[in-house]
């Protein structure tokens, strides 16, 4: 985290970064940004 913000500064770095061993994709191989979106919604309510 130390490099991003030097890199781009603190207002634009992230303020946390999540790593997936896989991502769910399309049958076109894109990666789908609403159950991305959903799966993080869920871990948020969780707590």
């Amino acid at each position: 985290m130390a490099f991003v913000k030097a890199q781009f500064g603190s207002v634009e770095a992230p303020k946390q970064i999540e790593v997936w061993d896989d991502l769910q994709r399309s049958k076109v191989g894109k990666v789908t940004k609403p159950d991305i979106r959903a799966k993080l919604l869920a871990e948020q309510r969780k707590g």
